[in-house]
């Protein structure tokens, strides 16, 4: 009897549990977070959710909301019509007074594209080293023109094969000096052995620098030629474009910017390989798995980024769900899961799946 009454006890709390319903999920529309064919979801936000939901032994039914309509899903969450949002969804002040937010998953950030331009920057490379090496062959050739004239001026008189005149006493030590490195007699005067050793010393100084400042140069240009746009001064040159009403379109026209409309990303990157802008504001997470699923190679993240986000999960003020769900997401970052999702959809955004 008493055998029979715990197989009972055990089969209903089965029944229960199984019987238990599903999580209800708002998601989020936002690639690469939450993308949707046909009826099914894919992305980061939904593949981490997932791994979560397995380990709390949950199931899921998910509640869709496009992407311009997070002020309805905050809403519907509110009005507990879902249990959890996730998705593209950024830690707001307006946000945090109507929801709770998980440990973040990812750090997004507003980024700037552009085209790799091979003429513009050879150009750019001639400029910087004539700047640069313009002036120290300029004092080279001073230095050169005064030890000439000085040497004449103090050695004719004692040289053997130094012409008197002062023209052809130029030209011989000019010359001589081109071909051989030097006249053939050593200076007689203690002024002319003073200014070969002065010249010596300082052509090797000379050299020297002409050295640093080729490797330097060269460096910087590469830099240049990787990221075209190192900082806001560099955005102002070029015509810059955003999707509309995006965030990043927000926030390039509070830095002052004027920024041309686009429609999407695509758009975006086709206006940038025809030239018709010189940067595009995006977020790294669309940026990143637009041009990795694209394969395109002549389009540049650079390293210059505007503004960051932290991408969470959010519940309900005082939802007990929240603390599995972080208690969940600590263990999956120890095992490295955030960042094994990420690589099937991100390139130079992996490492921001890290936190």
């Amino acid at each position: 009897m008493k055998r029979l009454l715990i197989l009972c006890m055990t089969f209903l709390f089965a029944t229960i549990a199984h019987c238990e319903e599903p999580l209800k999920v708002g998601v989020l529309l936002g690639p690469p977070f939450v993308i949707k064919q046909e009826t099914i979801y894919t992305g980061i936000a939904i593949e981490l959710w997932s791994a979560i939901t397995q380990n709390l032994k949950n199931t899921s039914t998910y509640v869709e909301f496009s992407c311009n309509q997070s002020e309805t899903a905050f809403d519907a969450l509110q009005k507990g019509e879902i249990d959890v949002l996730i998705g593209p969804l950024s830690v707001t002040e307006k946000d945090l007074k109507i929801a709770e937010f998980s440990l973040p998953y990812f750090i997004d950030k507003i980024i700037v594209l552009s085209s790799y331009e091979y003429f513009h920057n050879i150009l750019h490379f001639l400029k910087i080293l004539l700047y640069s090496i313009g002036g120290i062959i300029f004092l080279f050739l001073s230095i050169f023109i005064a030890y000439i004239h000085l040497l004449w001026y103090f050695e004719h008189p004692h040289g053997t094969n130094i012409p008197n005149t002062y023209k052809e006493g130029i030209s011989y030590l000019f010359w001589t000096h081109i071909f051989i490195g030097r006249h053939e007699d050593l200076p007689a005067t203690w002024p002319g052995k003073i200014l070969l050793l002065f010249k010596t010393g300082s052509f090797y100084v000379i050299l020297a620098l002409l050295n640093a400042t080729l490797i330097s140069t060269l460096a910087i240009s590469f830099s240049h030629w990787n990221d075209p746009i190192q900082d806001i001064i560099d955005l102002e040159k070029y015509r810059v474009g955003a999707i509309v009403n995006s965030r990043p379109s927000r926030i390039g026209k509070e830095l002052g910017l004027k920024i041309y409309p686009f429609g999407s990303i695509e758009e975006g990157v086709q206006a940038l390989e025809g030239k018709q802008i010189g940067a595009f504001l995006a977020d790294l997470s669309q940026a990143d798995a637009y041009l990795k699923g694209k394969g395109l190679t002549d389009i540049t993240i650079n390293h210059y980024d505007i503004r960051h986000d932290l991408y969470s999960f959010a519940t309900r003020h005082g939802n007990p769900l929240l603390r599995n769900i972080n208690l969940q997401m600590v263990q999956l970052r120890k095992n490295g899961i955030p960042q094994k999702i990420c690589q099937s959809y991100l390139n130079k955004g992996v490492t921001n799946c890290e936190l």
